[in-house]
């Protein structure tokens, strides 16, 4: 016992001589072994081979910074077989499903039904989007970006000089005729397109609702109609280009850039499906330029066409919970709001988003507006709401070759409608 106390005494008597209390101090911050990490899951997203910069340098680091629990990696493959021998290997949770084709996505991607069933999310923003991409009564991909949108584009001198006012929202299609007529009178053409399949589908389903395959033979005549008088009485447009058609597809001849006929004074206005609307004031700075909106029937609101970047779950990811997250994220309105602010119109359009988008409009034009306003219509092979392929759907190729034959001159009106009617043989 005396050597215990003993022992406790010398020990005291040490920390009192060292200036210390019998509680140790705490060490300094620096010297503080930080707590261990959390484990972080690693999410691989395939890139396309082209450059997807609103995937990687836009969603990619919002997430990571929203979502410290998981870090993406972006795998970039050249060949549509490296991304397959990597779902083969488990070795990508997202895809962008563009890299596949309609026939190929409910084969390599997973249902999206269960996460969507439980995703408490307005899905009023995507303005019917989402329903176009049902398959099968199924949902596979959602969309995170707007890669391309319909418009018009016209030199706002030329047409002051034709004494043309184009108007900031809407206008119908007899009012967009005679403007573009009107035009063609100051000497250059009123409209350049080489669109003219998508322009026939637009008044089509605008004017009755209903897609090619469903218009009856009326409605028919007066869609290709109209742009047979444009380009062959008031001459104020050139002819449609000449397809080739196959037994497995159609193939354009001539490929020309649109915006060119506008950037080098030969026509007024043109009409292109613009791969990168926050790259036009760029691409025009040399010229009064603006954006006219989509024609319309009367009363109803402009459709603008647009093709979608998807993303969906790769069908043996190792983590396809984490997979949703990143996708939820993406093509919801945390993601949109970024990629607004990065300058480009997100399919979730919402007050927040549009607010975001209108901070990053400098150098647009006032037109630019009526992209972001109108009803969008999903226009890629993927966006068609129908159980058939769109290059299997024989109504709508038998269309395709009759207004092609009628608009590029190959025969007349008449001509053509006749071919198409003895083509449906009775359906």
């Amino acid at each position: 016992m005396r050597s215990t106390r003993a022992a406790a005494m010398v020990t005291l008597t040490l920390l009192m001589a060292a200036g210390c209390s019998p509680v140790p101090k705490a060490p300094p911050a620096s010297q503080i072994a930080p707590p261990a990490p959390a484990d972080v899951v690693t999410i691989k997203v395939a890139v396309p081979r082209s450059a997807d910069p609103v995937l990687t340098e836009v969603l990619i680091p919002a997430f990571e910074a929203r979502h410290k629990e998981y870090q993406v990696e972006a795998m970039r493959f050249e060949e549509k077989q490296q991304l397959k021998d990597a779902f083969r290997d488990k070795q990508v949770d997202v895809v962008p499903t563009d890299w596949l084709s309609r026939a190929e996505v409910p084969l390599f991607t997973l249902p999206l039904d269960g996460y969507l069933s439980k995703w408490k999310l307005d899905a009023a923003p995507f303005g019917g989007l989402l329903d176009s991409l049902v398959r099968d009564g199924r949902t596979y991909e959602l969309p995170y970006y707007t890669d391309n949108v319909g418009t018009f584009v016209y030199n706002v001198d030329m047409a002051k000089a034709a004494g043309v006012t184009i108007p900031a929202d809407a206008w119908t299609w007899d009012e967009f005729r005679a403007a573009v007529a009107k035009l063609k009178g100051i000497g250059v053409w009123g409209l350049e397109t080489v669109q003219h399949n998508t322009l026939t589908e637009l008044w089509l389903v605008g004017t009755t609702g209903q897609p090619v395959w469903h218009a009856d033979l009326a409605a028919l005549r007066q869609a290709i109609g109209l742009f047979h008088t444009m380009a062959f009485t008031d001459k104020s447009m050139p002819p449609a280009p000449t397809w080739n058609f196959t037994e497995t597809g159609m193939q354009i001849n001539i490929y020309k850039r649109e915006l060119d006929a506008v950037t080098t004074g030969r026509a007024a206005m043109t009409f292109e499906m613009q791969t990168d609307i926050k790259d036009l004031p760029r691409e025009l700075d040399s010229l009064h330029w603006d954006v006219a909106p989509m024609p319309s029937a009367p009363g109803a609101l402009p459709i603008v066409p647009v093709s979608l970047r998807t993303l969906g779950i790769a069908y043996d990811s190792r983590q396809p919970d984490a997979a949703w997250d990143f996708i939820a994220f993406a093509a919801g309105p945390e993601g949109a709001a970024a990629v607004a602010r990065a300058g480009y119109p997100p399919p979730y359009r919402s007050e927040e988003t549009h607010k975001a988008w209108s901070e990053n409009r400098e150098g647009y034009p006032p037109g630019v507006e009526s992209i972001w306003s109108a009803t969008w219509r999903v226009w890629q092979t993927t966006g068609y709401a129908e159980p058939t392929d769109y290059m299997g759907n024989k109504r709508l190729m038998e269309f395709l070759k009759a207004q092609n034959w009628a608009l590029s001159g190959q025969k007349s009106l008449d001509e053509a409608l006749a071919w198409f009617v003895a083509a449906e043989g009775g359906r």
